[in-house]
């Protein structure tokens, strides 16, 4: 009897109107001991493999300083992998520094333009579009200024040829640029160049404004990038290493392999997987990566755990992401005879940082700018030792804050890395024009 009122009761909960709600799609974070074991953080518990690291100048240099320019320097010419990594290092920061240039100028002068805007930003309008990987608009800003003044031909002659080849490939070639660039070499750096590289004068308005041209990150990138694979003998892995940071309009990675240790010792890759899943996430594949990649990868099972309904949720991002950090340090104890060592735990907060900034990549590439955002504090909270932060995450981070017209934090970035490399300067320019008329129209003032 009390069988039958439980199941009617159960009924009459159950009607046509009423529907149960659905549980929430997850997948539980629970890295095998495999993968915990081929983290570079556990491999380092390895005292014959560690030691070379930590007594190599270079790489301190790399890694707790993540100074790229003298890594380079104490790398040399024959430091093989490790060079090509330190290029590669710097090869992005560039790029990253070239796509904050061209979202500060893109929401300066194209989201909100004013009369008086310079007379021949046309040129420096046109970079940033294609940087951002809007050819069309690249070609109309050129088309649409041809009788106005403009910057020195030497500086937009590059791109215009580019632009009028409907095939090309990424990158133009800007060794025709005015910056005495040296073929590259490992173990060398770019030539030095001075700022700013010309004066725009306004329209109809008394004043000029100073320009970084966007063209010579791209072309200090493209250096090191070369130097990078003349130093790695292998093309294949610095594109796998480069693929989660390529400009828009760079084509994905068209072959990808396992990373070696030198590019994953004190990087935001965890494994060796992890490479070829964020060059495939960010690339041809895209979201459908996650699962593919979820049994090789560690950042793709992460991602994979860290959604609820097929998008990354940050505070299970952020639990996944600390839940990890105790896995690996437990995974070192227990290779270390039962002890932690200091440098262990220190790696462990590298890799939390670094894991925050790829899955902020991944919910950005979801749509989901809010949790991306999130997840890009998460890992500046993360990073509160130099060793912990990414000079290329922090200007990826700056670009995106220049697309959502958060200049304060990006001029701040800049400012910070531009002691360390003056090339990073270049970027100011723009960013400063952004916050200047950012600034004006909240305040409701004349926007010039």
């Amino acid at each position: 009897m009390t069988r039958c009122i439980i199941a009617a009761l159960l009924l009459a909960g159950c009607s046509d109107d009423q529907q149960v709600p659905e549980i929430p799609k997850t997948v539980e974070f629970a890295p095998t001991s495999q993968m915990l074991d081929n983290t570079w953080v556990v491999q380092m518990t390895d005292d014959a493999l560690r030691t070379p690291y930590q007594e190599n100048q270079g790489w301190v240099t790399l890694v707790l300083n993540r100074d790229y320019l003298s890594a380079i320097r104490h790398f040399g010419p024959s430091g093989g992998m490790a060079t090509a990594r330190a290029h590669a290092d710097l090869a992005s920061q560039y790029q990253q520094a070239a796509l904050l240039v061209a979202n500060s100028l893109i929401e300066t002068y194209d989201e909100t333009p004013v009369e008086t805007d310079p007379l021949g930003i046309a040129h420096p309008l046109a970079v940033a579009f294609t940087i951002a990987g809007h050819r069309d608009k690249a070609n109309n800003e050129y088309a649409q200024y041809t009788d106005c003044p403009d910057p020195p031909l030497v500086w937009r002659e590059p791109w215009t040829n580019w632009l009028a080849e409907a095939n090309s490939s990424w990158p133009p070639d800007l060794s025709g640029l005015p910056l005495q660039f040296t073929e590259p070499l490992p173990g060398m750096r770019h030539t030095p160049f001075s700022l700013p590289h010309y004066t725009l004068p306004l329209n109809s308005a008394p004043g000029e404004v100073e320009m970084g041209d966007p063209g010579a990150l791209v072309a200090a990138a493209q250096w090191h990038y070369e130097a990078a694979t003349i130093a790695a003998e292998d093309k294949v892995v610095v594109d796998t290493y480069m693929g989660r940071y390529r400009l828009p309009m760079q084509s994905p990675t068209p072959k990808t392999s396992p990373l070696p240790i030198e590019m994953l010792f004190g990087s935001d890759y965890l494994v060796p997987e992890d490479g070829p899943f964020m060059a495939a996430v960010t690339g041809n594949e895209g979201l459908a990566a996650i699962d593919s990649f979820a049994a090789q990868s560690l950042l793709a099972h992460l991602a994979q755990a860290s959604r609820i309904d097929g998008t990354i949720d940050s505070r299970k991002a952020q639990d996944n992401v600390e839940k990890l950090r105790l896995d690996i340090i437990e995974t070192t104890k227990q290779k270390s005879a039962g002890r932690v060592q200091g440098a262990q735990k220190l790696f462990a907060n590298i890799a939390r940082a670094g894991a925050f900034r790829q899955l902020a990549i991944i919910a950005e590439l979801e749509g989901n700018r809010e949790e991306s955002g999130t997840l890009q504090v998460a890992a500046r909270d993360a990073g509160v030792r130099t060793s912990e932060t990414s000079p290329v995450g922090m200007l990826a981070y700056a670009a995106w804050d220049a697309q959502n017209r958060f200049t304060m934090r990006a001029l701040d970035t800049v400012h910070q890395q531009a002691l360390v490399d003056p090339t990073i300067d270049t970027a100011r320019y723009a960013v400063e024009v952004l916050a200047l008329r950012e600034n004006r129209m909240r305040n409701k003032e004349d926007p010039r």
